[in-house]
């Protein structure tokens, strides 16, 4: 029974779709849905702003009588962008650059994105009235919150301009926004948000997350021989510095296959411990499992997902994912404990679950001890690549770019996934 709809959806996705055998995601020739691609880059675009302001004209017609279904997963926020009419599209997306350029997080983004927007933070579910809605989502954020998932769209909202107001003074961006982004929301300031308003026409319901991602890919590892550890599903902080802390892992994993030395071990567990922030009792966990691994001759994998930062020093090109698996590969080539044994291999990879990792065609990369080195060989310095940000064309140009994890678009998005995997001389095959 239905009677129309708009899929706001990347560019590529029906190409995607098609190269892959997958035609049968399409909608048929003959339906009353309307496909409209845009958001190049995963970036708010004209195109996105067409297929937005075609959405708004769909919702805003409904009666009483009908029923609104509404699919949301991440990417919506740039698959969505309806600025308020005193902010162009331009000047919206200049202050989501600005902080995105400044480490912010997908929560901070999306604060002041919905804050400057017609539709994000349940103003699509506003819009519905007083048509039934039932929205579908699938959760791209870390601890699955319904109202930062694409910006919520159809979910109460929270924040207020003053939040957007403070995450701004916060990135210390006031000066370098756009006048009518700074005039709109110190004008709104006092204005409350749509927690309070009434929204019982309103179904949300969650159906995917990186727990269930993750578990599947914990399934598939012990299938495979692996003993396997899920470290965390709720991982964050900056691209480097959790690869640095894979690298640390690494060495305590590879640490307990070669002899065990208990002084190293204490070393590298404090380390992981205060540096980095790792839960002791993870931790913990992580050596048990190791020593049964080992003991058992298998080897170990430990997943983890979530979603990391990059803060850009350069203009290179490349994602979270792929800066995340450099910094692990350089910390890897700077520690003799995996740089200079040969009875383990160590291999990190992270990818994420959209199969797109920034502005690229892989969805992440892999690392592991001698990458580095082999990059050194063809004359590519890994470090300088990372200090532009350069991750992409690093993994390309290195090993004839067999680092590269490239998947295609693969018609979900639970956020990032990590693996680490360690096999002993005897387990190798694996």
């Amino acid at each position: 029974h239905i009677v129309g709809g708009v899929a706001s959806v990347p560019i590529g996705t029906q190409e995607g779709l098609r190269s892959k055998g997958r035609e049968d995601l399409l909608p048929l020739p003959d339906s009353k849905v309307v496909l409209m691609e845009g958001a190049a880059d995963n970036l708010p675009d004209e195109a996105a702003h067409t297929a937005a302001q075609k959405i708004c004209d769909h919702v805003s017609s409904l009666t009483a009588g009908d029923l609104l279904i509404v699919l949301i997963s991440g990417g919506g926020s740039a698959l969505l962008p309806a600025p308020v009419p005193s902010v162009t599209l331009q000047e919206k997306q200049s202050v989501t650059r600005l902080l995105a350029a400044r480490g912010a997080t997908i929560t901070e983004l999306n604060t002041v994105r919905k804050n400057l927007s017609t539709l994000k933070g349940g103003k699509l579910a506003l819009t519905a009235r007083p048509a039934q809605v039932i929205s579908l989502i699938l959760s791209d954020i870390v601890g699955d919150p319904l109202d930062l998932i694409a910006s919520g769209p159809t979910v109460p909202d929270s924040s207020t301009p003053q939040d957007a107001i403070n995450v701004i003074h916060k990135y210390d961006i006031q000066d370098d926004i756009p006048l009518s982004v700074w005039s709109y929301l110190t004008r709104q300031y006092q204005r409350k948000n749509t927690k309070d308003q009434d929204f019982s026409h309103v179904q949300n319901v969650l159906v995917g997350s990186n727990s269930i991602a993750v578990g599947a890919a914990k399934v598939c590892a012990e299938k495979l021989g692996y003993r396997t550890l899920v470290h965390s599903t709720c991982l964050q902080g900056e691209a480097r510095t959790v690869g640095e802390m894979y690298a640390t892992m690494a060495t305590l994993l590879v640490n307990v296959f070669n002899s065990r030395d208990r002084i190293v071990e204490k070393s590298l567990f404090n380390s992981l411990l205060q540096k980095y922030g790792v839960d002791g009792a993870c931790l913990r966990s992580v050596l048990q499992v190791a020593v049964e691994a080992e003991g058992q001759r298998k080897p170990v994998c430990v997943i983890s997902a979530g979603e990391t930062t990059v803060t850009l020093r350069g203009d290179g090109k490349g994602g979270r994912n792929q800066e995340m698996a450099l910094a692990t590969a350089v910390a890897m080539s700077r520690d003799a404990n995996l740089r200079y044994q040969s009875h383990t291999q160590v291999v990190f990879m992270s990818a994420g679950t959209d199969g797109q990792d920034g502005p690229t065609d892989a969805a992440g990369a892999l690392a592991d001890p001698g990458q580095v080195t082999r990059a050194d060989e063809q004359g590519l310095a890994a470090t300088e690549f990372l200090e532009n940000n350069d991750a992409y064309n690093f993994y390309k140009s290195t090993d004839g770019g067999q680092g590269l994890v490239t998947t295609g678009l693969t018609g979900t998005n639970v956020m990032d996934i990590q693996i680490l995997t360690v096999c002993g001389q005897r387990d190798s095959n694996l």
